[in-house]
């Protein structure tokens, strides 16, 4: 595909989408995350993602922070950059819909959470912070199946839901 395809692809894609580098920075945004944020470009360039997604957040209730400080429930799904080490990709969907769908939502809100669990399983996994040892290794490797297989039921069930 076209590098300036693919590029003009991301740009549109109506998910957020930011690149971390290894400090915790944002380097890379589309206009999905400019919107979702209300902040431009160049002022979210450079600045830690703590910005957007505040510490501290309980991992039952995953909040961005928009640019006027309103917090609004969001689904995050992590993958580690492997050219650059230490980078990491953060695509962010807006799930304040999904809340208000009661028992859907909270199927969908199991859904974000596995996918948190499964992005961070699999970053630890890259060993991009430093090695872990086989019985790390091995932990982190159940923590991922386990995830997955989770995410799968709860996908069934929502597919059975729709039925």
């Amino acid at each position: 595909m076209n590098p300036e395809r693919l590029r003009e692809l991301l740009e549109y894609l109506p998910a957020a989408i930011l690149e971390i580098d290894g400090d915790g920075r944002i380097v890379l945004l589309n206009l999905a995350a400019e919107r979702m944020f209300g902040y431009d470009r160049a002022e979210l360039l450079g600045r830690a993602v703590e910005l957007l997604l505040p510490k501290g957040v309980n991992g039952a209730d995953l909040r961005g922070r928009r640019k006027d400080g309103a917090g609004f429930p969001v689904e995050i799904r992590l993958s580690p950059k492997r050219p650059e080490p230490g980078s990491t990709s953060v695509v962010i969907r807006d799930a304040t819909e999904r809340d208000r769908s009661g028992l859907d939502g909270l199927r969908h809100g199991l859904r974000g959470q596995l996918h948190s669990i499964i992005g961070f399983s699999e970053l630890l996994s890259e060993q991009l912070e430093g090695p872990l040892n086989e019985r790390q290794m091995l932990f982190v490797s159940h923590i991922l199946e386990d995830s997955q297989r989770l995410l799968a039921l709860i996908d069934e069930v929502l597919d059975l839901r729709k039925s």
